[in-house]
């Protein structure tokens, strides 16, 4: 071991000392140069003011450990870029999944729940299912502007529906009477070659035949004829179970009704498919 001075306070201390002991200042080796005999800093291989490098170990320490720190800042930096754009990634991808997944995981079912007719028949697999989206559709529509024609709207309850597929969709609906009391009603839909859609043909208050009076006109004999004539057709369909509509669509149709969306259903531009395709005369087919 052997004595140096201390740069800072001059005094003696030990050449392997990290510090000096008097004055607390850390102890910078230093070695002359073979060249110039002029000392300097032990943290570099080459002399500064000649250029001649160093054999000491330390130096070549200091300067392999000055690359290493380096080359671990540089790796890490890589590695911290690397680490950040897959978070970057995952996060898109996730923003993705949670914008795209969840439609294509709805059904046409909560589609038709929700009364969004349009992704209903989007989704619908195959001809039957659009065909059952589009009825289901009217249906919803139709509804709507039948609730409207009751003494009082709110009271609406959609029984049942019965639909031939050929010209003809009869409504049975529950609401209340000027009395406060719930009575049912039928609404016989026919297609009408005037006005080329679906318009409401005859309303039944019930289904008892009416009898006729001798102070009826003519136009209320014709009408009351008429009725009466409906009202057979409108039994037969009941009695058709192929002709009743599933229970599930009024059910969904009704729970619509009750959060108030029916009034914000349109009709699809599909519900022409519906129209029959030979349309001469069926309005006068009773």
């Amino acid at each position: 071991m052997a004595l140096i001075k201390c740069r800072e306070c001059g005094k003696d201390i030990s050449d392997e000392s990290k510090k000096c002991i008097h004055c607390g200042a850390p102890v910078i080796k230093t070695i002359e140069c073979s060249e110039c005999h002029k000392t300097y800093d032990l943290t570099t291989n080459t002399c500064p003011y000649c250029g001649k490098k160093n054999s000491s170990d330390l130096g070549i320490d200091v300067q392999t450990a000055k690359k290493n720190l380096k080359a671990g800042v540089k790796k890490h930096k890589v590695k911290f870029i690397v680490m950040g754009a897959v978070v970057l990634l995952l996060a898109i991808v996730g923003i993705v999944c949670a914008k795209v997944i969840p439609p294509l995981l709805v059904t046409v079912e909560e589609y038709l729940e929700q009364g969004d007719y349009e992704k209903a028949l989007e989704k619908a697999h195959d001809d039957d299912e659009e065909e059952a989206v589009i009825i289901e559709n009217f249906i919803a529509r139709t509804s709507y502007e039948i609730s409207d024609m009751l003494k009082d709207p709110d009271s609406f309850k959609l029984q049942h529906v019965y639909f031939d597929y050929d010209h003809e969709m009869v409504f049975e609906v529950v609401g209340k009477n000027s009395y406060g009391g719930n009575v049912t009603a039928y609404y016989d839909y026919r297609y009408s070659k005037d006005d080329k859609k679906y318009t409401l043909f005859v309303h039944l208050s019930s289904l008892e035949a009416e009898s006729y009076s001798y102070y009826d006109n003519s136009t209320e004999r014709l009408e009351k004829a008429i009725k009466n004539v409906v009202r057979e057709t409108v039994k037969k369909m009941m009695n058709d179970k192929d002709k009743k509509i599933d229970d599930d669509v009024v059910d969904r149709v009704n729970k619509l009704f009750k959060k108030g969306q029916l009034r914000n259903v349109e009709l699809l531009d599909e519900v022409t498919t519906l129209y029959p395709k030979d349309s001469g005369s069926d309005n006068d087919k009773v």
